[in-house]
């Protein structure tokens, strides 16, 4: 089993099927959120996945978040790594 960045149409295909047949997932884990992600608020994603062969053991999907809000120069950077799905769990 490996951990790995997913990027490529293949992963996404296989990203898609491990969310719509685990009981867990939720909209925002969803590969389609990445693009949302990226294209609306311009943050880095990084959606990580474990899989051996073309089976899929487990997904985190992660975005690298600006807060211009908590942006205070010199003091700290404004800069967070979230899940993605925090929408749907609460945490």
């Amino acid at each position: 089993m490996k951990i790995h960045l997913a990027n490529g149409e293949t992963e996404a295909q296989l990203w898609q099927q491990f969310v719509e047949n685990h009981a867990e997932c939720c909209n925002y884990h969803r590969w389609g959120w990445k693009r949302v992600i990226e294209n609306s608020f311009h943050w880095r994603t990084y959606y990580l996945m474990s899989d051996e062969g073309n089976s899929v053991h487990g997904i985190l999907p992660l975005v690298w978040q600006l807060s211009y809000f908590l942006a205070v120069p010199k003091l700290w950077r404004g800069r967070r790594r979230e899940q993605a799905n925090q929408g749907c769990v609460g945490g």
